[in-house]
């Protein structure tokens, strides 16, 4: 008896420790589960998607992972304080309102978003709401509605329905409050990310206007100095010429002489000027016969030799893009003639398949990008700023690659429409 009783309460045990590892196991694909779920809920939320976009990308993969039919997000108006229907999948817009109004009419708005607590109903049909008959006719037989929170915050619901009796267990109520949690985190960071996108589409107008204003202005001053300047030295330089010439005092002539010559160096600076103002070549020649004019008398002049690229069909710009290129590449040219060293240059122009590219190497001293980017100094580094705002606001691109003591190249590429 005694032997019988030991082979059966071994048996007990061993059919104890079965059942525990069968629970175990099956505890374990619960887990794992709900922890993929999570995962491929917040791998769509944490994608920098508008709001819309995001709220139907992530009420797909809900569907996809709770195996339910249908799905809706509510988040709070700022200006009425009430659930509106933001999104909805597997259903009409009126059964995803009326999946709402289901516990407007029983329970409130408050037993979920205030007490942030859900909601589970097992069998829609217990309800004598209105609402009840419009997810009848859907075909909507259970319903779970969780609050949306983010921070402490509520942002709104999320609803979930399937249209075959379902008595959601703890652990599926749970899981459904932790996707919504996540789906709250999305609808913050959308938020943040429109924000953020209207801010910088405000930024890049208010630069443009700016930029705009800005050769506005140099287009008035470059007139002024060409019509008021320009011909009051060139009325001066005739007049002392005429002097020079009629003069027989020794002791005068020589410094009539060197004030014709002053003034001509003058007159030659305030034509250097108004060219870098607002260069008449830019807009009667175009982009690139200003730019090559530009390069071969502000290098070959500080002995740099110049080395020219065309591939291509090269033909006028919008006035804009001309405009935007012309500045980027006399600053990038002004920067090789001051500060770089170089003893050459080879600047190519590139057009085609409705993209312009230009590109400016040197073999120059070069610098350390990374050294520029950690200066306390505001003032260095603003010409490359100010180069990639301006193509930034075309749509175009830019690089700068340099070494030191193996010079520099910037590349800039903007799309432009094909005439």
């Amino acid at each position: 008896m005694l032997e019988q009783a030991a082979r059966q309460e071994t048996c007990d045990e061993l059919e104890s420790i079965i059942t525990q590892e069968r629970e175990l196991r099956e505890m374990l694909v619960r887990r794992n589960h709900e922890l993929s779920a999570l995962n491929a809920v917040a791998t769509v939320v944490t994608r920098p998607f508008h709001l819309n976009e995001l709220l139907t990308t992530a009420l797909d993969k809900v569907l996809q992972v709770t195996g339910v039919d249908v799905g809706s997000v509510y988040l709070l108006s700022e200006e009425t304080g009430g659930l509106e229907l933001q999104a909805h999948l597997g259903a009409s817009e009126e059964t995803a309102l009326a999946m709402n109004r289901l516990h407007l009419d029983d329970s409130g708005c408050g037993g979920v978003i205030e007490r942030g607590e859900p909601i589970v109903i097992p069998d829609i049909n217990l309800y004598r709401a209105s609402a009840r008959r419009t997810l009848n006719r859907a075909g909507l037989s259970s319903l779970v509605h969780v609050p949306l929170v983010s921070r402490g915050v509520p942002l709104g619901t999320l609803c979930v329905a399937t249209k075959t009796p379902r008595d959601f267990a703890p652990d599926e109520v749970s899981l459904i409050m932790a996707i919504g949690n996540q789906i709250a985190v999305g609808v913050e960071n959308a938020r943040l990310y429109e924000e953020l996108a209207r801010r910088e589409q405000l930024r890049g107008e208010l630069l443009e206007k700016v930029i705009t204003a800005q050769e506005e202005e140099r287009k008035r001053i470059a007139r002024e100095l060409h019509d008021d300047t320009s011909q009051a030295l060139s009325a001066l330089m005739y007049s002392l010429e005429a002097a020079e010439a009629t003069c027989n005092a020794p002791e005068t002539k020589p410094s009539l002489t060197a004030m014709r010559q002053r003034v001509t160096q003058i007159l030659e600076g305030i034509h250097k000027l108004i060219f870098d103002l607002r260069p008449s070549m830019l807009d009667h020649l175009g982009l690139f016969v200003a730019l090559r004019w530009y390069a071969e008398t502000h290098l070959e002049s500080a002995g740099i030799r110049l080395r020219l690229e065309e591939r291509g069909t090269l033909r006028r710009l919008p006035a804009q893009v001309e405009t935007a290129l012309f500045r980027v590449v006399q600053e990038a040219l002004n920067n090789i003639a001051k500060h770089a060293g170089a003893r050459n240059v080879r600047m190519t122009f590139d057009c085609r398949d409705g993209v312009v590219g230009i590109d400016v190497q040197d073999d120059g001293l070069g610098f350390d990008l990374a050294e520029v980017a950690r200066s306390t100094d505001q003032r260095r580094g603003l010409g490359l700023v100010g180069m990639q705002e301006r193509i930034g606001l075309l749509g175009g691109q830019i690089s700068v690659t340099s070494t030191p003591g193996e010079g520099t190249h910037i590349s800039m590429r903007v799309p432009v429409e094909q005439a």
